[in-house]
């Protein structure tokens, strides 16, 4: 048996066989294909001019007149045959015609022998001249319709389409969860929590959602009230504040936090109402009918916080007694308002921070 390497040779062997005959059939080709299309251009322009110079017109020989004859030619006769067309003029010659012909002839058969010569001449060109005629117009003919045969060509304009400009959004965050809505000391049924429905006669309460996504500000509905106001004690009415601030979830005093902002206001909202704005507060002893309540919004912005922080809020309504200016009192109720803020966005609740955390990763994880 062949080993490896004869078994190796011997397959390089025969490639190399085969690259070789390859090689010599291309050159063939090569060397034979100019010829032959050489030889078939020859042939056809050998074929060309031979149509070219059998149909160009044939020349007539004019026969050898001595001297030529003045005639009349009152009325010409065409007669059309179907093998070829022929013209026979009837000629009266007005003079009698003088040639230098044989004197044996006599004169009737000189007149006869201009004339037969003088037909025949005018019948071969016109004939020459039908014939001519026709070449042309066949040769019009191709040239006319060359132009049908040469297939069209149509001329598409690339059409260049406007540069796709792509704008880069900044990426928004989607919560999926069943963001819902949270009261603060409404006495309704629902869970109050917060602050406990307080015993002193000014009320606040709120509403807002339990989550407010990143970029986003958190809406609260704030509704206050007096239950103590009568028209009759008006005059005896005292001042009102209304107060948004950080405060310490310890002890509830305000911290004056610069990350919050409350209605475009650093470290928190305050806004004072005299005692000629008492009927504001008037709810005429409703103190459930939270339609008839001085309503208030505050917007809140967290975007100044980071990642874990959290605090407490407080929303206050006080009235003010200011008997001893120096030391005025107050009087009122206060909500407060937890807060988480987490990469999403933030989350709120009414009972602690520890809750509010609770409920982001409900929110988020849902």
């Amino acid at each position: 048996m062949k080993n490896y390497d004869e078994m190796y040779q011997s397959v390089l062997s025969k490639y190399d066989e085969y690259l070789e005959k390859k090689r010599k059939r291309i050159r063939t080709i090569k060397r034979t294909a100019p010829v032959l299309a050489s030889f078939c251009l020859t042939i056809v322009l050998g074929v060309g001019y031979w149509d070219h110079f059998k149909n160009l017109p044939h020349i007539p020989v004019q026969p050898n007149i001595i001297e030529e004859t003045t005639i009349e030619r009152p009325e010409t006769t065409t007669t059309a045959s179907t093998d070829t067309n022929t013209t026979v003029s009837s000629l009266t010659p007005s003079e009698p015609a003088s040639t230098t012909a044989a004197t044996t002839n006599s004169h009737t058969d000189r007149m006869t022998t201009t004339a037969s010569k003088q037909t025949q001449t005018v019948t071969t060109v016109v004939t020459d001249a039908t014939e001519a005629q026709t070449t042309e117009q066949v040769v019009k003919q191709t040239e006319t319709q060359a132009p049908a045969t040469t297939p069209s060509v149509t001329y598409t304009q690339p059409v260049t389409e406007p540069p796709v400009v792509t704008t880069e959004e900044p990426p928004t965050t989607t919560v999926i969860a069943n963001i819902k809505e949270i009261k603060f000391g409404y006495d309704d049924g629902s869970d109050i929590g917060g602050h406990q429905k307080p015993s002193a006669p000014q009320k606040i309460v709120m509403k807002c959602l339990n989550f407010c996504e990143l970029g986003e500000t958190l809406t609260v509905e704030v509704a206050m009230a007096d239950d103590s106001l009568k028209p009759i004690f008006y005059d005896a009415a005292p001042d009102y504040e209304y107060k948004i601030y950080v405060c310490n979830p310890l002890n509830f005093k305000d911290v004056e936090d610069e990350n919050i902002i409350v209605n475009e206001q650093p470290k928190g909202y305050r806004q004072a109402f005299s005692k000629e704005e008492a009927s504001l507060f008037d709810i005429n002893g409703e103190s459930n009918n939270y339609d008839i309540y001085h309503h208030e919004t505050a917007e809140i912005d967290f975007s100044n916080y980071e990642v874990g922080d959290s605090g407490c809020i407080a929303f206050c309504f006080l009235a003010v007694y200011s008997e001893d200016p120096l030391h005025p009192s107050y009087m009122g109720s206060i909500q407060y308002m937890h807060f988480y803020v987490g990469e999403k966005g933030t989350s709120i609740s009414n009972l602690s921070i520890e809750d509010a955390i609770e409920n982001y990763q409900a929110v988020t994880m849902s």
